[in-house]
């Protein structure tokens, strides 16, 4: 009785090993042609603009890359910068804004 039970259940492991085995990969928002999607649906860009997306770089954001993206058609042109969740789960295309202080003060620091 006990050697049954054990068998089906060495048998059911073995199974759910090789199914997990087969299950492709996931595709994450670093994947570039995945990004690219993405950022044509965002921002509503036709095949007719070239799309670059960057490499992703650690952000100011805690648990967040900032992947940068160049779009060009003709000579018109504009970089976005995108922030993406290190799972991959949640992009985001906001601005960060430091909310320390006077931001008209911080731009003329840096003049």
């Amino acid at each position: 009785m006990f050697r049954t039970i054990f068998i089906v259940i060495l048998v059911a492991g073995g199974l759910w090993c090789a199914e997990t085995a087969k299950t492709p990969p996931k595709k994450t928002a670093f994947d570039k042609a995945t990004m690219e999607t993405y950022v044509r649906h965002l921002f509503v860009w036709g095949p007719t603009i070239k799309v670059d997306v960057g490499e992703p770089k650690p952000s100011p954001l805690t648990g967040f890359n900032e992947v940068k993206v160049h779009a060009s058609a003709g000579q018109a042109s504009a970089d976005e910068t995108l922030y993406v969740s290190k799972e991959t789960s949640y992009r985001s295309s906001t601005q960060l804004r430091d909310s320390r202080g006077n931001r008209r003060h911080r731009d003329v620091q840096r003049f």
